[in-house]
């Protein structure tokens, strides 16, 4: 991603001197004759296989003139690439060799090629056996805020790379020179593709056109090795045969210390495993020889730091061995220092400014020596100090202010020369302001909604945070809640300002949905109830413009919730006697209430009704036995009390009695509830003789005219309890709905009983019992949910109905797309909008998807009643002119942008400040990051330089 960055001065880029770092400008000595290309040889070890590979490049040219990279910092306006004109470099391919330039040995390495890289990628690379007196003379990239993560220690690196389409990364390692015979290598660890650490969380990587294709080792000679891209590769100095990759000498060098100009030096070689029988040497001043013995000689005529080598051959192997030897002047002299560095130079006061925390390279490269700087001791003035061997260091000042940074040269003697130079360093770099939010994303008016700005970033510290909000209201705060009180669009606009009052803003559109409707509760009830007997409390007739979730259930108008149901109907009992204000509360899908009351009559418990079955007649000495469960009460039946005509008693809901004598008895029942409520009922019974032993007739000549008894028995009475209707609500339901079925039952005896309903759905069985008084009628209602599609059968008693489950379907269907916005230009906000309606059988949310020609998503999450349509709307903010098209569900609209008279900053890509209006991912206002809508308009502003942040 590329980021803005721009200064407060109206007159920089009109005073701008940039100077370019100088990396690995001055060798340790003199420098070195030019070698053939490919002649300096190393040994490319890995899994297994060693390859000789010869060094690129002539020892002419720098490794950084040959590396050529280019950002805002080091070049002028029309490099602003981030990447490298030059190296080795080839699409989708990452690259490494050594590179022999002026300055000494290098290893290069770089990804991917300038300009025709479809798009960005990540790679990390570990090093190790690095030689300590090195140094990463370029580091692509290095710049302010940059992406990249270089990790450096003495011997060891680790780099996480990110780069953008069309562009490069890498890095080069100055000091191979310094590599010996006996070092262990340098070990290079590669992490590629979706092996490496960022893969998933670097934003212009691709697993289908940015992946990484190959890993290729290239030699001087035009040749490459292609590496194993998931193998750690090891590099040796000198040939594989030299370093007895493939044998078995084990060759070493003697040589002396320092020595003068004039003098000849001995060396001495030896081998002290396996057999040599020739000797190359290699005197580091363009002199060679060979020789039968390991001992020989050599006169330096010019002071310098000279590496020899020695090359052991034997008859099927060789190795060679390393050396360095000091030459110096008879007369020394001290060097000349110079310093110079990056920045600018103010007009007003002369002196050279700096942003603070921005690289910056100083360079001592017009130092000289008639010998040869051996080292560059660096004072920063800001505690800093390092001593480099190359005459270009970078550096970072962590805090504004003035400093002087001064250089001493020191030649190989010792001899030393200082310079020095003022620099200014002041924060120019705006912050970048981000908002996130708002939380939650759905927005309704009268709600708290959240903001914050803590995705901000700045160079340096960012000291506040202001907030407009589009509907007249100032905050300040990294973090801030507000509340719209009303629906509409509102434009949030944050201004972030660091500590040296440079300011960023950042803007996003808010929608704002109109509050929730509460839902309209409604309760019905009878009139009156009897204590304990089952009473039915109904709000089904409530309603909502969503859906009503839950049912509080307050059975005494006071207290807490005795219930809580997802049904609307609750059957229960009310135990006091009295009047009695039921409440039940209301909740739908978005937490709004509302409640509904009513008073009930609560009447005193009926008596319970005696029942009992009798026959009519029973033979002397035969037991008769009599059943009272026919017996009803609202509540519960506490004792049943029998007496049968002959002084005989019993209790308990079911007796036996037998009589010794015959004639007519009256057999009665006395159930006493549990409030003490009784009831009797009398039947009468004929105790008739054996037929084999008839009795003779008490009175066997009856008179003619007989008197009634003096007690005549009461005639008997009875409850008579049937069905008189029976309903289902719908025969048609979808898995996970209630089946509703009500039974209306009417007593049409004369005397009040209680009747056991039985309600069966499928497998399922339930029982509930009914007390009707004498001529009474109520209704019984059941309700079950079936979790499973099928043809059932419900019943209640004998009466019965067949329902038919379906599978609970939700679908969807977009239909309409528009954009409402006319004439739009550059920097307006589109209007798209389109019809979303659930096709299906039960409620559902839908996730309606914006995509733009980019492949940019954003998100809206709509919820819909079966039948229900619902209008949805984008507002994402135009940042390019021409024709574009969305695509909504299935849908797809197009509209055309004209031009405005706004120029936007140079160099920005897609990835730039590209937030139509909301935060990345942010699914709530409907905005689109991205779009698509790549601003690319290249500008040199006169009044100020925008220094752009590779992403």
């Amino acid at each position: 991603m590329i980021r803005k960055q721009t200064t407060r001065r109206a007159c920089w880029l009109a005073a701008l001197v940039l100077l370019a770092p100088v990396a690995g400008a001055v060798p340790l000595a003199t420098a070195a004759p030019a070698s053939a290309p490919g002649t300096q040889q190393y040994a490319v070890v890995q899994n297994g296989q060693c390859y000789t590979v010869g060094a690129v490049g002539d020892g002419s040219t720098s490794v950084a003139d040959h590396y050529d990279y280019r950002n805002p910092y080091n070049s002028e306006p029309g490099g602003y690439t981030y990447s490298s004109h030059g190296a080795i470099q080839s699409n989708q391919v990452s690259n490494i060799y050594v590179y022999d330039g002026s300055g000494g040995t290098s290893l290069v390495m770089v990804h991917d090629a300038q300009g025709d890289a479809p798009g960005g990628s990540t790679v990390t690379f570990d090093l190790s056996g690095l030689p300590t007196d090195g140094e990463w003379v370029v580091q692509d990239d290095n710049y302010p805020l940059k992406d990249d993560e270089w990790s450096l220690q003495d011997g060891t690196a680790t780099i996480d790379w990110f780069w953008g389409a069309g562009r490069t990364d890498g890095g080069v390692f100055l000091g191979l020179n310094d590599m010996s015979a006996d070092d262990s290598g340098i070990t290079v660890t590669p992490q590629f593709n979706e092996d490496a650490p960022n893969w998933d969380t670097w934003e212009q990587e691709s697993s289908t056109n940015q992946e990484m294709t190959a890993w290729m080792f290239q030699s001087g000679d035009g040749s490459a090795v292609s590496l194993d891209m998931s193998s750690s590769v090891t590099i040796y100095q000198g040939s594989c045969a030299q370093n007895d990759l493939d044998g078995n000498i084990d060759a070493s060098i003697d040589a002396p210390g320092p020595t003068s100009v004039g003098t000849s030096v001995s060396f001495s070689a030896s081998t002290p495993t396996g057999s040599a029988s020739q000797y190359d040497w290699n005197f580091g001043d363009g002199a060679t020889t060979s020789t039968q013995n390991a001992s020989t000689s050599h006169t330096y005529s010019e002071p310098g730091i000279y590496k020899v080598s020695v090359t052991a051959i034997g008859a099927n192997n060789s190795d060679a061995a390393f050396a360095t030897v000091e030459v110096r002047a008879a007369n020394n002299e001290a060097p000349t220092a110079s310093i110079s560095g990056g920045g600018y130079q103010d007009a007003a006061d002369g002196q050279i400014h700096l942003d603070p925390r921005s690289v910056v390279t100083f360079s001592a490269a017009g130092s000289t020596d008639d010998v040869g700087v051996d080292s560059y001791r660096w004072n920063f003035g800001d505690g800093t100090t390092v001593t480099t061997k190359t005459a270009a260091v970078p550096h970072t000042f962590a805090e504004a202010g003035n400093y002087t940074v001064e250089v001493t040269a020191v030649d190989t003697q010792g001899a030393t020369a200082t310079a020095a130079m003022d620099v200014v360093v002041e924060d120019t770099i705006v912050p970048t302001a981000k908002i996130s939010g708002p939380e939650p994303v759905n927005v309704n008016a009268n709600e708290s909604v959240a903001f914050t700005g803590s995705p901000s970033t700045d160079a340096n510290t960012i000291v506040s945070y202001n907030w407009t909000m589009g509907d007249g209201t100032n905050l300040t705060g990294e973090s801030i809640t507000h509340t719209y009180t009303k629906a509409g669009n509102y434009t949030v606009t944050l201004q972030a300002t660091d500590q040296s009052g440079n300011t960023g803003t950042h803007t996003q559109v808010v929608t704002v949905a109109p509050p929730p409707t509460p839902p309209v509760a409604n309760l019905s009830a009878p009139a009156a109830v009897e204590a304990n007997a089952n009473v039915t409390l109904d709000a089904s007739a409530s309603s909502d413009e969503g859906n009503i979730t839950t049912y509080k259930w307050n059975l005494d108008g006071e207290g807490p919730v005795e219930e809580t149901t997802q049904q609307p109907t609750l059957t229960t009992s009310l135990s006091s006697p009295g009047e009695r204000t039921v409440v039940v509360t209301v909740v739908d899908n978005d937490g709004e209430t509302s409640s509904a009351e009513v008073t009930l009559n609560v009447t005193p418990e009926a008596a319970p009704t005696a029942a009992f079955d009798l026959s009519d007649s029973v033979t002397k000495g035969k037991s008769l036995s009599v059943d009272a469960s026919g017996s009803t009460d609202n509540g519960r039946i506490a004792s049943y009390e029998w007496t049968f005509g002959d002084d005989a008693t019993a209790t308990g809901q079911t007796a036996s009695h037998t009589y010794s004598a015959t004639g007519t008895y009256n057999v009665t029942l006395t159930v006493t509830d549990a409030a003490g409520n009784d009831a009797s009922v009398t039947h009468t019974v004929t105790v008739e003789k054996p037929a084999d032993n008839p009795d003779p007739p008490s009175n066997p000549t009856p008179p003619s005219n007989p008197s009634p008894p003096s007690n005549p028995s009461p005639p008997a009475t009875s409850p008579n309890i049937g069905f008189a209707d029976f309903s289902v609500a719908a025969t048609e339901l979808v898995t996970g709905e209630n089946a509703t079925v009500t039974a209306s039952l009417r007593n049409t005896g004369d005397a009040a009983g209680v009747k056991t309903v039985t309600f069966t759905a499928g497998d399922h069985t339930e029982k509930k019992r009914v007390r009707l008084g004498a001529g009474q009628r109520t209704d019984v209602t059941f309700t079950y949910a079936f979790e499973e599609p099928g043809n059932y059968t419900v019943s209640v008693g004998s009466k019965s109905r067949t329902v038919t489950v379906t599978p609970a379907v939700t679908e969807f269907e977009v239909s309409d797309p528009t954009v409402r916005t006319q004439n739009l230009r550059v920097g307006d906000a589109a209007i798209i909008q389109t019809k979303v309606t659930n096709t299906g059988t039960v409620a559902g949310n839908y996730s309606l998807e914006l995509t733009t020609s980019d492949g940019s998503v954003v998100t809206k999450n709509v919820t819909l009643a079966p039948g229900e349509t619902k209008t949805v709307s984008f507002t994402p903010t135009v940042e390019m002119s021409g024709d574009h098209t969305v695509s909504l569900g299935n849908k797809s609209v197009s509209f055309s942008v004209q031009s405005s008279d706004t120029t936007n900053d140079p160099g920005t890509t897609n990835a730039d400040n590209s937030d139509l209006g909301t935060t990345d991912g942010d699914a709530s206002s409907g905005s689109t990051p991205g779009f698509g809508l790549v601003t690319a308009l290249i500008a040199v502003l006169a009044a100020a330089l925008v220094a752009l942040r590779e992403r």
